[in-house]
């Protein structure tokens, strides 16, 4: 039995696809937590998401109801006659923990499966019933380190009725690291995570099948090697970031089709970053690409965050 395409039409000025973006950078009474850098982040999937011919929405700073009344507005919208899509995308970024939440504005936590992704289950949205979905979390699910590992030799490598699930299906969940790991930040420009995913669907979109395309991000990023200043010793951890992307009932190959053909890598370099405020905006002398070592400080997105609130 051969696998078929979903359909993504991207004729004339239609756009074929809806994109949510929501970005935490503030915390109320924790100034201490601001992620700096997670603007270049927007700013790059807002980008991307454009050029793929997606209809972007970008929230930011919303407290804990207000992120769930977007989201449910977000899937009402495609409910509705003359809004169909045939894709959409959601993309979270904040502080998060091992519980598999994240956090708002006012410091309260969501729960990513049932305040997220349990939204777009067939049983809750219907409209996007056997249509892709995709979704992108930059936030810590815990506090370990990826630690290098240094090996000898090659690097590791690491035409009837029809029924439906009632749970999320075709959908792609893509995180900035796997459960129970730290997921890095860079305060300049933004995380390697979003970085990479915008480098790589931008280079190979028209071409590439989006699986594909996750094990290229998941190659550039086993590549990379980041310094992550450790509080304890007072000295830098050589650590890994690799990502983890999850395939949840997807039966089609799934084409992401760019509304122009001039769809090329503008990934913006600025520099590494330094974990210190007072050098948010200082630039490296040494500027490298994705896929290089970055020779300065990242942070991880969950770090110095408030306990969970008790019910």
């Amino acid at each position: 039995e051969t696998l078929g395409a979903y359909h993504i039409d991207a004729s004339g000025s239609r756009k074929s696809g809806r994109a949510l973006i929501i970005n935490i950078n503030e915390f109320e009474n924790g100034a201490e937590m601001k992620r700096n850098g997670s603007a270049v982040d927007v700013e790059n999937m807002h980008s991307l998401l454009e050029d793929l011919n997606f209809e972007v929405v970008v929230e930011r700073n919303l407290k804990k109801n207000d992120i769930i009344r977007e989201i449910m507005k977000f899937t009402e919208k495609m409910e509705g006659k003359g809004n169909e899509k045939d894709i959409c995308a959601v993309c979270v970024m904040s502080h998060g923990n091992s519980e598999n939440q994240f956090m708002a504005h006012d410091n309260e936590f969501l729960n990513i499966e049932d305040d997220v992704l349990g939204r777009f289950s067939n049983q809750n949205c219907r409209a996007m019933i056997g249509k892709p979905k995709l979704f992108f979390f930059q936030c810590c699910r815990g506090g370990k380190k990826d630690h290098r590992i240094v090996t000898q030799g090659k690097s590791m490598v690491s035409d009837g009725p029809r029924s439906d699930s009632s749970n999320l299906n075709d959908a792609m969940v893509a995180w900035a690291s796997p459960p129970g790991f730290v997921a890095l930040r860079d305060v300049n420009r933004g995380s390697p995570f979003i970085e990479t995913v915008c480098e790589v669907f931008r280079a190979h979109a028209e071409s590439v099948e989006v699986k594909d395309m996750c094990l290229l991000v998941t190659k550039k990023m086993h590549d990379m090697e980041h310094k992550l200043e450790n509080k304890q010793t007072k000295r830098d951890d050589d650590v890994k970031n690799v990502p983890v992307f999850e395939m949840r009932g997807l039966m089609k190959r799934l084409y992401l089709t760019p509304k122009s053909s001039e769809l090329t890598t503008s990934t913006s370099d600025t520099g590494n970053g330094l974990i210190e405020p007072d050098e948010n905006q200082k630039k490296s002398k040494n500027k490298e690409r994705p896929g290089r070592i970055r020779k300065k400080v990242t942070m991880k997105d969950g770090e110095d965050q408030p306990k969970k609130r008790k019910k």
